[in-house]
């Protein structure tokens, strides 16, 4: 019996979604993780001056690489918290796609959800009267379209539920929740999905 339970243990384990982080540059000198799945933050370091540029994960190290007048600099942070940042799955490659679906544009920023099933891109027209940038998703088994706000750059989190995307009025990171069709604001001026 023990075995059996142990065994069903080991299966849930493996079919749970790992839990969405982003980590966010909220004002010029502080670096934060957002954990989406229990609305928490966690403070990582308040000497993270310049504009976030990306990040790399090694072992159980988060360095951060900010730019600051022109010169790339980076921040090495230590934290029990990294080794629990999930393994990003491969995303397709926009390439392997059938691109039939897409109409009047080039889709740009592409990201694939971890089943495959659905991808989400940003699309830019530019016109004298009428220029915008939106963000759709497409569910690949049907080619229906939905615009999910008006931005660029949309990626999903680990768990599939969420969309970050830059928005088009502030220029600022916003998330789309997919199961309540709400947005949350980050009040961040960066943010990305932090993945090993």
């Amino acid at each position: 019996m023990k075995l059996f339970n142990l065994l069903i243990i080991i299966l849930l384990s493996h079919h749970c979604k790992a839990q969405p982080y982003l980590l966010c540059q909220t004002n010029i000198q502080t670096l934060t993780v957002y954990n989406l799945s229990n609305n928490s933050w966690q403070h990582l370091s308040g000497d993270a001056y310049g504009q976030l540029v990306g990040y790399e994960i090694s072992q159980d190290t988060l360095k951060a690489f900010l730019e600051y007048q022109g010169k790339l600099r980076t921040i090495v942070i230590s934290d029990p918290l990294v080794s629990s940042i999930p393994m990003c799955k491969t995303k397709l490659n926009v390439d392997s796609l059938k691109l039939k679906w897409f109409r009047n544009y080039i889709p740009e920023y592409v990201s694939v959800s971890s089943d495959e099933n659905f991808l989400v891109y940003g699309a830019e027209r530019y016109a004298m009267f009428n220029s915008w940038s939106k963000v759709f998703e497409l569910n690949m088994e049907t080619g229906q379209t939905k615009c999910i706000a008006k931005g660029k750059f949309p990626s999903y989190s680990s768990d599939d539920r969420y969309i970050l995307y830059t928005s088009y009025y502030f220029s600022s990171p916003e998330v789309y929740d997919r199961k309540s069709n709400k947005r949350i604001d980050l009040t961040s001026t960066k943010a990305y999905w932090l993945y090993k």
